[in-house]
C-alpha cells in the first residue's frame, strides 16, 4: 500500500470517527453536532444543499490535516505504532484547542444560520474531544508505516 494512499485512508478514518462522535453528540441535543451542515452552510449561506457541500469540505480538510500529521510524524522521533497513536492524539489535543478557539470566535458568532450561532460549553467540549478522536484514529492508521519509515511524506 502506498504512503499517499495510507495518508488518504488516515484522513478518511479520522474524519469519519470525528463526524460519528459529533453526530452522537447531536443526538444528545448538542446543537452543533450537525457538523456537516454547519460547515456546508458557511459556504451555501443556507441549509439547502449544505449537507453535500459540508461533507465534501469536511473530508477534504480531514485528508489535508492527515498529510500535516504525517509530516509532523516524519519530523518527530516516532519509533512505534503506539508512539504514532500517542503523538497524533496529542497533536489532536492541540488541534482541538486551536479549532475550538476558531470555532467559538469566528464560526459560531458569525455563522449565517442562527441555530449554529450558539456554542455553549457542551459544544466546545464535544468539538475538542472530536479532534482528539481524529488524531487518535489518524495515528492508528499512520502508525504501521511510521515504524518502517521516519519520513512519511
Amino acid at each position: 500500500m502506498s504512503i499517499v494512499f495510507t495518508i488518504l485512508l488516515a484522513g478518511i478514518a479520522g474524519t469519519s470517527g470525528m463526524t460519528l462522535f459529533l453526530y452522537a453528540m447531536h443526538g444528545r441535543k448538542i446543537r452543533t453536532g450537525d457538523i456537516i451542515r454547519a460547515v456546508g452552510s458557511i459556504v451555501t449561506r443556507s441549509e439547502k444543499n449544505a449537507f453535500f457541500v459540508g461533507l465534501i469540505l469536511h473530508y477534504c480538510m480531514g485528508i489535508f490535516f492527515a498529510f500535516v500529521y504525517s509530516l509532523l510524524i516524519g519530523l518527530s522521533p516516532v519509533k512505534s505504532h503506539l508512539d504514532s497513536i500517542l503523538f497524533c492524539s496529542f497533536f489532536g489535543f492541540l488541534h482541538g484547542v486551536i479549532m475550538v478557539i476558531i470555532f467559538t470566535i469566528f464560526v459560531a458568532e458569525h455563522h449565517p444560520i442562527k441555530r449554529f450561532q450558539q456554542a455553549g460549553v457542551s459544544v466546545v467540549v464535544a468539538q475538542f474531544l472530536a479532534h482528539i478522536i481524529y488524531g487518535t484514529l489518524v495515528g492508528a492508521v499512520l502508525g504501521p508505516i511510521s515504524i518502517f519509515s521516519n519520513k512519511l511524506t
